[in-house]
């Protein structure tokens, strides 16, 4: 319903998921609200990888505040959102563990310090190419290794 708040619309995806699966698969998820006119994103962290969000090519955060995976729990053990505030130009980086987990031709893992760095690094490029220039460094850093999960990769940039 339309007066339920956030973290209850959390609490009823969670209760639907557990429903369906009987308990024996999960999801995990994250969940974001961005209000521009009072400049504002509030989210919770599903047992998600924690997205990054990036004010300027300095300030880096990752967004974990949250719960636990969703549909592992008939009711969720916790729940918290949180709200940044004052946000003007802003990116929010999201992107799935089949990522930071790929492996190189020595067994290094990329790893989202790397993936952090790479953002900050390739900031101010326009989303389809840092998206892009971010695939190739991948498959380059990869060698001839296999991807060993699905990669996905999103991003909103909010600007005013």
């Amino acid at each position: 319903a339309e007066e339920d708040s956030f973290a209850e619309m959390v609490k009823k995806l969670n209760r639907l998921v557990y429903d369906n699966s009987r308990g024996e698969n999960f999801i995990t998820a994250f969940f974001m609200v961005i209000d521009l006119e009072l400049k504002t994103l509030k989210f919770i962290n599903a047992g998600h990888n924690p997205p990054f969000l990036f004010r300027g090519s300095e300030d880096m955060v990752r967004l974990e505040t949250g719960t636990t995976i969703l549909g592992g729990f008939k009711n969720l053990p916790f729940i918290h959102e949180e709200e940044i505030t004052d946000l003007e130009d802003f990116l929010v980086f999201c992107f799935t563990d089949g990522f930071t987990e790929t492996y190189n031709d020595d067994e290094i893992q990329f790893g989202e310090d790397d993936l952090g760095k790479f953002i900050q690094s390739h900031y101010a490029l326009p989303q389809k190419e840092l998206h892009g220039k971010l695939i190739g460094h991948l498959n380059k850093f990869k060698g001839r290794q296999a991807y060993v999960d699905d990669i996905t990769l999103y991003s909103c940039w909010v600007k005013s």
